[in-house]
C-alpha cells in the first residue's frame, strides 16, 4: 500500500518554560484532504522544524520570529507566528525519530 506523506502548514510555534513539549498549530494536508489540527513534539524535534523552516526561509532569521511574553510567576510563554514566514508548510517526516504523534483535529 502506497501511502502519500502528510505536510503541515504551520500557524504557530507555543512552548513555555514549565513544560518539557511545543505546540504546533496548523493546517495539516494528506492528499486531497486538509484539516486543522495541532500536535506536541519534543525540543530535540523544535530544532528539526526550525532548521528546516529556516533552509525554506532563507530572506528571513527564524530564530528572530519568537516573541517572549512573561505571564508571572516565573512563567513565560514563548510564541512564533509563523504567518510572517514565506514557506510555512513542511513535510511531517522529520517526526519520525520513533515515537508515535497523535495529531488533534479541531
Amino acid at each position: 500500500m502506497n501511502t502519500q506523506p502528510a505536510t503541515i502548514r504551520i500557524a504557530s510555534i507555543i512552548f513555555d518554560n514549565a513544560d518539557t513539549k511545543v505546540l504546533i498549530k496548523g493546517e495539516t494536508f494528506k492528499g486531497h484532504l486538509s484539516y486543522m489540527s495541532e500536535m506536541f513534539i519534543s525540543f530535540t524535534e523544535l530544532n528539526t522544524l526550525l532548521n528546516q523552516l529556516q533552509r525554506q526561509n532563507p530572506d528571513i532569521s527564524v530564530s528572530d520570529l519568537f516573541n517572549e511574553e512573561y505571564l508571572g510567576n516565573d512563567y513565560f510563554q514563548t510564541v512564533l507566528d509563523a504567518e510572517q514566514l514565506e514557506n510555512q508548510q513542511v513535510d511531517l517526516s522529520f517526526l519520525s525519530f520513533g515515537s508515535l504523534k497523535k495529531l488533534i483535529r479541531a
